[in-house]
């Protein structure tokens, strides 16, 4: 089983390039889980495959509200490094939240499915 939780509307600081802060419309990706024992699963990547399926919806929305980035809070350490090697990137303030611009939705989208590696 597994779940995923977007929301929209949310303003996020996060620390661009040159240190600075900038207040940007956001969404947040407020839960991306699933049952333990699907975690680690080399063959099917359900980490990969349930963060495309969150990512994709969220595209699909931004496309019609708008929005500038997809900020997540992981819940560990060992999190933020798997949210890294997909593509995120730590906000400069909150060790555990990290954010993609939309622009970088759509290449990871973009990206074939198989790239995909999952440690979630």
């Amino acid at each position: 089983m597994a779940y995923r939780v977007c929301r929209a509307g949310r303003r996020v600081w996060i620390e661009l390039q040159r240190k600075i802060l900038r207040n940007a419309p956001a969404w947040l990706l407020a839960r991306l889980a699933f049952d333990k024992s699907l975690r680690g699963d080399k063959v099917n990547q359900w980490g990969g495959q349930i963060l495309r399926a969150a990512l994709e919806t969220i595209m699909a929305a931004a496309e019609r509200a708008g929005g500038q980035i997809v900020v997540v809070d992981a819940d560990n350490a060992d999190l933020v490094a798997w949210y890294t090697h997909h593509g995120f990137v730590p906000t400069g303030g909150d060790d555990l939240r990290l954010y993609m611009k939309i622009a970088t939705v759509k290449k990871y989208l973009d990206r074939p499915k198989n790239n995909e590696e999952s440690g979630l």
